[in-house]
């Protein structure tokens, strides 16, 4: 290699050192805020899930209720498709995860065709939820 070539490639690259190692002024991200969830973020608020299944009975009366009944099933917390939380309900059909702020997808699964719960998707935002989902028995 003759002086002027090694000088050439010694120049290029100390500029590229030197291009890497210098700060931009322009943000590094200027995408909009994101809901998605953070979760190196030291916030986290419970999100409690009751699932319960209505109607018990083929004909309800005034003087014979016929309230929803809880129901006990697996839970899928998910956030852009991928599992975040999963659990049991216990007996009263409730199952709590501390979750960072976001947009989830909740999944309640019995474990058979009926009662059949319909997902429902929920926003953590700056305090404790509860989501409600109800499931269908079939019973008409």
């Amino acid at each position: 290699m003759t002086i002027r070539g090694w000088v050439g490639s010694l120049t290029v690259g100390l500029a590229l050192i030197i291009t890497m190692s210098c700060g931009s002024d322009a943000p590094a991200d200027t995408a909009s805020p994101s809901s998605e969830p953070t979760t190196t973020s030291s916030v986290q608020y419970t999100m409690t899930v009751t699932a319960h299944a209505g109607p018990t009975c083929p004909v309800e009366r005034p003087d014979e209720p016929c309230p929803d009944v809880p129901v006990e099933a697996t839970v899928r917390v998910s956030a852009n498709g991928v599992d975040v939380a999963t659990g049991r309900t216990d007996a009263t059909g409730t199952y709590s995860a501390d979750l960072p702020p976001g947009r989830y997808r909740v999944t309640v699964d019995t474990g058979s065709m009926l009662p059949r719960c319909e997902p429902v998707d929920a926003e953590v935002i700056d305090r404790d939820i509860t989501v409600d989902v109800s499931c269908d028995t079939g019973i008409r």
